[in-house]
């Protein structure tokens, strides 16, 4: 199998694998504040290089669900000040006809077991997140290897928004910073509309958030409860529409 490269092009790195490419940020804000996808500048040092040591590991995963590995995929890396232990990237292909595919890869530092979440094959995705019963496995089984440190309402906010990177191509969740962009409401009219929590005397809390899907919608008001290790519990989505939306708040 052909090595995997790494070099610098116009300001994008270039994995080639065939030829993979860590692709451009979806927030400007840094990796220690929010979870986010991140600038190639900000890779994670020696996370690319472990694109390169489970090249190989990656095919055979992706072979057993049918993405084609030698296609021209372009990959960039999820960071969270929640992650520590994993390699966390999302891949993304366009065909000529423009159909995507794309997935998400969680690595393990250690060395142990690749997690291949599939997000979408050409025109078909895979079903919502809240209809799969081994979504919830997987993230605990990071949770459970990171073992995060939880101080605050931010982290609690945060390892919900984590677990959207997983299993849903580039979450949109509203909050304060976006409201008038993404609803047309101004962030003093914000109650029910940004991210919520709930403490609960066990340690354990609840959070709500709302989520955007698309350019146009739906919306997605979406419900956590953790426990106090930050392992999930419960996770339930409700569509809705914009109007329906305003009438919450």
């Amino acid at each position: 199998m052909t090595p995997v490269v790494m070099m610098i092009l116009l300001g994008v790195v270039c994995v080639s694998q065939s030829q993979i490419a860590v692709g451009q940020a979806s927030n400007d804000s840094t990796p220690e504040e929010k979870t986010v996808y991140v600038h190639p500048s900000n890779t994670s040092p020696g996370h690319a290089d472990l694109l390169d040591q489970r090249k190989a590991d990656l095919g055979r995963l992706l072979n057993f669900y049918n993405y084609d590995w030698a296609k021209a995929w372009s990959a960039k890396e999820l960071q969270s000040p929640l992650i520590r232990k994993d390699g966390i990237f999302r891949f993304h292909y366009v065909g000529l006809s423009e159909c995507c595919e794309t997935f998400t890869a969680l690595i393990p530092l250690s060395g142990g077991t690749i997690r291949i979440i599939p997000l979408s094959y050409g025109m078909v995705g895979p079903g919502k997140p809240k209809e799969d019963p081994h979504n919830i496995a997987i993230f605990n089984e990071v949770i459970s290897r990171e073992q995060p440190t939880i101080r605050s309402d931010a982290d609690r906010v945060n390892l919900a928004i984590l677990y959207l990177h997983f299993f849903y191509e580039d979450p949109m969740v509203l909050d304060k910073t976006n409201l008038d962009a993404f609803v047309g409401v101004h962030r003093k009219a914000s109650v029910g509309l940004v991210p919520s929590v709930v403490d609960k005397p066990d340690g354990a809390f609840d959070i709500e958030l709302v989520q955007k899907v698309g350019k146009y919608g739906p919306y997605l008001k979406i419900s956590f409860s953790f426990d106090k290790q930050g392992m999930m519990r419960d996770f339930d989505e409700d569509e809705v529409t914009k109007p329906e939306l305003l009438n919450r708040q």
